[in-house]
């Protein structure tokens, strides 16, 4: 939405209820764009990361394809339990440290 000085001045309230809801005002003077009011909360995690230099914006556009597809005879809580270092009996709580079971 484009808004003039004199009419931002008018109906200021209005024209900030709609960049707080989203929408980009540009304030125009004279008929050229002089300011542009944009949300706060518009900008996310994503924005800022990039902005700071911790995120790299993608260099093209389209599909990032499918992934593929893995299959196992493992159940992916043993594949957790094994890279974590843990006994699965004790994390189901069927080993012979637990004690819950006992009552």
């Amino acid at each position: 939405m484009e808004v003039g000085i004199r009419e931002l001045k008018q109906q200021l309230s209005s024209v900030l209820d709609r960049a707080a809801a989203g929408e980009e005002i540009v304030v125009t003077e004279r008929g050229r764009p002089k300011v542009r009011i944009v949300s706060i909360a518009t900008t996310g995690r994503l924005d800022d990361g990039v902005r700071d230099g911790w995120i790299t914006p993608p260099t093209r556009t389209g599909s990032v394809g499918r992934a593929a597809r893995h299959r196992s005879d493992r159940r992916i809580l043993d594949v957790l339990d094994d890279d974590r270092g843990a006994d699965p009996a004790e994390v189901l709580g069927t080993g012979p440290g637990d004690d819950s079971r006992s009552a």
